[in-house]
């Protein structure tokens, strides 16, 4: 088994998807995905449409343990303004199913 951090985001007290301010954070938020991935953090993330009623927003899944998960995500825009709430959690699949990268040694 590989162990990971899996990032369960919910909606933030700050959400309000039909505000301006709201979509002005959320063209920030690839450039952070695009950093940890390139940095090697990030294993994979995504979003759920916005038409998708529910609390549950995103998924991430993280290479690194949970504390270096929960700093590196003071740093997402969508969690520093409010938007978004992360749940995190260490998470462990079979060896190679995440693909190239490394899981946390």
């Amino acid at each position: 088994m590989e162990k990971y951090t899996l990032v369960l985001m919910t909606k933030g007290e700050e959400w309000k998807s039909d505000a301006i301010s709201f979509d002005l954070v959320v063209q920030q938020h690839p450039a952070f995905v695009h950093q940890m991935g390139a940095q090697g953090h990030l294993a994979l993330a995504g979003l759920f449409p916005l038409n998708v009623p529910g609390e549950l927003r995103a998924v991430a899944i993280f290479r690194v343990g949970p504390e270096k998960t929960a700093t590196l995500l003071k740093d997402d825009p969508t969690i520093k303004a409010g938007l978004l709430k992360p749940e995190i959690h260490p998470w462990s699949t079979s060896k190679g199913v995440l693909g190239s990268g490394q899981p946390i040694q």
